[in-house]
């Protein structure tokens, strides 16, 4: 996928992980979103898909980088451990949880809606992170 490749050389060469990291996460949320919203067009919910998509892995790939700017040795391991940790249950959890809400409201929307917030949250506990080694 282009996007993954050339936002992280754009990440690296300008040392801005965060940002890049912060502004994909919310692409891939509005595209989800808005695939959410078009759901009864067809094409235009397939772009906004393919958006959603781009942002979140470009957004995934930026994710690993981060915690190697402020943890290093044995720190950096746990970290990388933690956040792996985290990633798998989310994974094991979130399917269940958009099911239960495309069950419960009887709206698929409203599972991608649930993802892209999740999203939108990362993105901004990310600006949270502090600044350090120059990436802003």
């Amino acid at each position: 996928m282009p996007t993954l490749i050339l936002t992280g050389i754009n990440a690296d060469r300008t040392r801005r992980r965060r940002l890049h990291f912060t502004v994909t996460l919310a692409v891939g949320a509005a595209g989800l979103a808005l695939s959410g919203y078009v759901g009864q067009n067809p094409v235009a919910a397939v772009i906004w898909l393919s958006v959603g998509t781009a942002g979140m892995l470009s957004a995934l790939s930026l994710s690993w980088g981060v915690p190697c700017t402020f943890l290093a040795g044995s720190s950096a391991a746990a970290g990388i451990a933690t956040i792996n940790c985290v990633g798998n249950l989310a994974g094991f959890v979130s399917p269940y949880m958009v099911s239960w809400l495309n069950v419960l409201t009887g709206n698929p929307a409203i599972g991608l809606y649930a993802v892209a917030a999740c999203m939108l949250v990362g993105s901004c506990l990310i600006r949270l992170v502090p600044a350090s080694l120059g990436d802003r």
